[in-house]
Order: C-alpha cells, then structure tokens, then sequence
C-alpha cells in the first residue's frame, strides 16, 4: 500500500515476511514495528540501511533477547530510547487500568509491557524451544495436520490453533482468537476449515460440542479432548521435545508462549504454570496429544 502525503512524499506501507524481497529498494526514512518478531529481523536490517539515506527506528516490546538486536543498539551511532505506557498521553483509562490491574498478578506481563525490560530469567518460560518464521509448510507437503480448540467467553478468547508436522518441526499458527463468540459464531469460523478437518476440542462444555457438531459440516470431526489428572504437565513435557515455529502472523499465540511461566510460591518455582496466558496453548497440548496418542 502506498500513502501520498500533499507535498508529493510517499509512505510505503510493507510487510517484512521476507528480507530478500526488498533488495534494490531505497527510501530517505523507515520506521520497523515489532522487528524481533520477524523471522530474519538482522538480515532485513542490513538490506533496509545499505539503502536509507535517513534515520531507521526500532519500535518493540523487549520480551526476549536476540543478538542481532543487542548488536544494532551496542552500536555508537545507536540512540537507545526506553519508553513504557507512562510516556504516552493519549493512552485511553481502559488501557491504563488493564495494563495495571494484569501486571499485578503477572510478573512476565510486568517486566516486558509495563517496565519495558527483557525476560532474563527463562528458567521461569514453560517453554524456551520455539522460534519465530513466516514460513508455512506447503499443503501437499503436510502428511499429518490437525486444530486445538479452547473454549472461552466473557474474558477468556475462543482459540483455535492449526498445527503441520513438517520436517521434525511442528508447524503452529492461530486461525481465530477472540472472546464472547456465540456458539454459531464458532460454528461458522469452523465452517471455513479445509475438508475432513480434524479439531481436538476442550471438554470443559460437552453441550457446546454436541452443538457444534449438530452445526458445522459433515466432514469436519470434532473431537473432545481426554483430560486426567497430569494430562497437563504430560501435554507440556510432550510439546517441550519438539522444535516449535511459531507463524509470524500469530501475534497473540507468540505473546502467550513470552508469558507462559512455571508457578512461583514464596519465590521458589515450582513445577505448576501458571493459569493464564494458555488459551491457545491449551489448544495445541489438546491437538498434540491426540496426535501422539493415536499416531496422527
């Protein structure tokens, strides 16, 4: 997309997928959001600056360290600016109150969204296996796909997740997150899934999933996760041995497994997570499992 601004100046508005496609292309400023997000943030980089005659801004949440990133800004012609939601005037009240009331309860939230601060302290990350990428293995490729589906409402999302099984890498991406969705809302969003879908839904509301099933298309299967005491610490366990890619375009899915973290009791860990920042990975442990367990 193309902005024209009246004096004649142009803004390119850009996705950053791939670095290689913006090799030649040159441009007096640039502004990139959320670049340790992208799958080759350094490379991007090195080809944007050979190219700008301007200024180049970094703007991110600092969740994790990454080397590229920790180079550019150990760099002498580098202004390092560290801001939060305090700096900023025309943040709404909501906003404020959410930010504030969460980061009470949740120390990951804390550091990384309120005092702008990396996450040092992975032993606390349930999972620390993952990366980042926008690649998506090709369909005639998959041998073995299949979606988690965890129930939410009033706060809580409704997440669906699709996970591919690619080249010893499990493959995730979220399809639809969002809460207060209607039992018919969930039906026509599982209604766009390819044929013979397989969905490995929470069991929490046997009524919601005979609904569902009376709803959607006959070639979609919807089956109820199989919870038992353990099932928990025995889905994580199970996902912690894989090598996990995250897609790009999944940002709510990246920020829970940041914020995803081991229970603390008097500043001891513990080998319990916490109950939150899990919606949609409760949908990947439900998928995951079943595909394990009966060789999907």
């Amino acid at each position: 997309m193309i902005y024209e601004w009246r004096n004649g100046a142009e803004t390119l508005l850009l996705s950053a997928e791939n670095y290689e496609k913006y090799h030649g292309m040159d441009s007096d400023f640039i502004i990139l959001d959320e670049p340790n997000l992208y799958k080759e943030g350094g490379k991007l980089i090195e080809q944007l600056a050979i190219r700008c005659r301007g200024s180049i801004i970094l703007t991110l949440n600092p969740s994790r360290k990454l080397d590229w990133l920790k180079a550019i800004q150990d760099r002498s012609d580098c202004k390092y600016i560290h801001s939060t939601y305090k700096d900023n005037p025309y943040l709404e009240k909501r906003v404020i109150d959410e930010i504030e009331t969460r980061s009470k309860t949740d120390e990951r939230f804390r550091r990384i969204y309120v005092q702008g601060l990396y996450v040092a302290n992975l032993e606390e990350a349930v999972f620390t296996n993952w990366n980042i990428s926008d690649f998506w293995p090709p369909a005639d490729k998959i041998k073995r796909k299949i979606y988690g589906l965890d129930f939410g409402f009033a706060n809580d999302p409704t997440a669906l997740v699709e996970l591919s099984y690619y080249n010893s890498r499990l493959y995730i991406r979220e399809i639809f997150g969002e809460a207060k969705l209607t039992t018919i809302e969930i039906a026509l969003e599982l209604d766009k899934l390819p044929g013979e879908a397989v969905v490995i839904a929470d069991n929490s509301e046997p009524r919601l999933l005979h609904e569902l099933r009376t709803m959607i298309r006959p070639d979609i299967q919807i089956q109820k996760t199989i919870k038992k005491k353990g099932s928990i610490l025995t889905g994580i366990r199970n996902l912690q041995d894989l090598e996990l890619v995250l897609h790009s375009n999944s940002p709510y899915l990246i920020e829970e497994f940041e914020l995803y973290s081991w229970k603390k009791i008097n500043g001891e860990l513990t080998d319990t997570p916490e109950d939150r920042n899990n919606h949609r990975i409760d949908g990947i442990r439900y998928a995951n499992d079943y595909a394990k367990q009966y060789g999907y």
